[in-house]
Order: C-alpha cells, then sequence, then structure tokens
C-alpha cells in the first residue's frame, strides 16, 4: 500500500513505496524506465545548452574594449625592436639583447641589423658566436662581426627557395658585459633610404624597413 504526501510548500516530494515504484504529488506512478527517460532528457538539454553556449562565445564579436589598437604583425610597417632580459645590471655582469623582427604582412627574405652601444660602459666578448645567438627566421647568417668598439653588425638571409619570413619573431640575441656604472643606450642605427646601416629586405630587394627601437640599460653598483 501506497500513501501520498503533499508538502507545504510548490516542491514535489516523491515517497518510495517498494523496487521499481515511485509516486509524485500528484499520486501518478512513475516507472523507473520513465524516471530514466526523464533524467536523460534533462542531461541532454543540459548538453545541448552547453555546445549551444560554447558556439556563441566562440563567434560572438570582440568587444572594441580589449580589441588590440593594432596588429603588431600586419598593420604596421616593417620594424626592428630591441628588447633586454634585464633593465639594471651591475659592472661584470652579462645580460641579452633580443633583437625582435615584426614584418608588417611582408615577405623578408635578408636582414641586416647594425646596432651601437657606448663601449665604455658596456662591452661584446668572445667568437661570433658567443657575442650573438642565431634565431630561426633565416637559414643562414653570414655575418656576425663586432671587430669596431661600439658597433656590431649581424646579417641573416633565407634560403634560394624560400619565399622569406613573414610574421613576428626574434632575429636573434646579443649577448653584453656591463663595464661601469652609467646608462647604457643600446640603439639600431637606422637612416630612411640608406642601404649601408639596418635594413629588411623583400623578395624584389627592396628595402622596406621603416621603424626601429632601441633599449636602455642601467649599470649599477
Amino acid at each position: 500500500m501506497s500513501n501520498t504526501l503533499f508538502s507545504n510548500t510548490a516542491q514535489p516530494i516523491i515517497i518510495q513505496t517498494g523496487a521499481g515504484s515511485a509516486y509524485n504529488k500528484n499520486g501518478l506512478k512513475l516507472s523507473p524506465q520513465g524516471t530514466m527517460k526523464i533524467v536523460f532528457s534533462i542531461l541532454i538539454l543540459v548538453v545541448v545548452g552547453e555546445i549551444i553556449w560554447g558556439a556563441w562565445s566562440l563567434t560572438r564579436p570582440i568587444p572594441k574594449y580589449l580589441q588590440p589598437k593594432e596588429s603588431l604583425a600586419f598593420d604596421i610597417k616593417p620594424r626592428l625592436a630591441l628588447a633586454s632580459n634585464k633593465k639594471i645590471v651591475k659592472p661584470g655582469d652579462n645580460f641579452r639583447i633580443d633583437v625582435l623582427m615584426l614584418t608588417g604582412g611582408k615577405d623578408i627574405t635578408a636582414a641586416d641589423l647594425v646596432v651601437t652601444y657606448d663601449p665604455n660602459l658596456v662591452s661584446m666578448e668572445g667568437s661570433p658566436s658567443a657575442i650573438f645567438t642565431k634565431g630561426t627566421i633565416f637559414s643562414d647568417y653570414p655575418l656576425v662581426d663586432s671587430k669596431t668598439p661600439g658597433v656590431v653588425r649581424v646579417s641573416g638571409v633565407s634560403e634560394l627557395s624560400s619565399v622569406g619570413f613573414k610574421g613576428i619573431e626574434v632575429f636573434g640575441s646579443l649577448n653584453f658585459k656591463a663595464k661601469k656604472s652609467g646608462t647604457a643606450a643600446i640603439n639600431i642605427d637606422y637612416e630612411p633610404g640608406s642601404t649601408t646601416d639596418s635594413n629588411l629586405t623583400d623578395s624584389t630587394a627592396l628595402d622596406i624597413l621603416g621603424d626601429v627601437k632601441g633599449v636602455t640599460i642601467e649599470v649599477r653598483p
């Protein structure tokens, strides 16, 4: 025998009266199969809802306040920029300067880098492989020259069959040693129209470098 109970609220009370049977608040008998169908139906609705929400989240427009003001890879002039793993160093410390290449959506087949620095404050010591760590943009880096104090020159070229590099990547890294206290400005030598300083060359052998950015290192005791 079974009884039907009612609560004082709108919530139904289910009473189990024996194996395989249950009653809802209206006294209707629910079979195990019927109960499982209801549970599975609810689960299916939940899963479908999650899929719809996920698809909407992935395809909805990005709010304007979250959108970048410019695309570093495609909406700027081809650029070379310096960035350091250290901003403040002590005399005797070694530090690295990364050379970042941004192609502005162009295919770059070769690059010449000329970097200037104060040889009284920082120095470059050792073999070409010690002063410059090659990047992965080019297949060959035929020139690494630091013979002139205060100036280092590096060149990189693509294979003849290559269409060039497009995007943002590290051209290579320059390795310095701090000598004495002071503010060391490390800059990329660049003058628009000049072919004897830093440049980026496209597949037509045209120099398309449009901007450069240096870095400042503080040497403190």
